[in-house]
């Protein structure tokens, strides 16, 4: 006989779900949040990336600061 995952929890009592009330959203309110997920995704989407800046720090100045040394 095969092993039945289900019957690991035989002994146990089975409790029916509790039911609540379906969520009902209206049409217009539906359009309306559909309409700003889509503006959302256009905007995001026309959107340039952030820039990447990058910071040089020649390698003397580096070194006084690790060292402690900068002033």
């Amino acid at each position: 006989m095969e092993p039945n995952q289900l019957d690991l929890f035989s002994d146990l009592p089975l409790t029916p779900a509790l039911l609540t009330e379906g969520l009902v959203m209206s049409q217009e309110a539906l359009l309306k949040w559909k309409a700003q997920i889509f503006d959302y995704q256009q905007k995001v989407r026309e959107s340039k990336p952030p820039q990447q800046t990058t910071y040089i720090i020649p390698a003397r100045t580096l070194y006084l600061l690790i060292r402690g040394l900068w002033v």
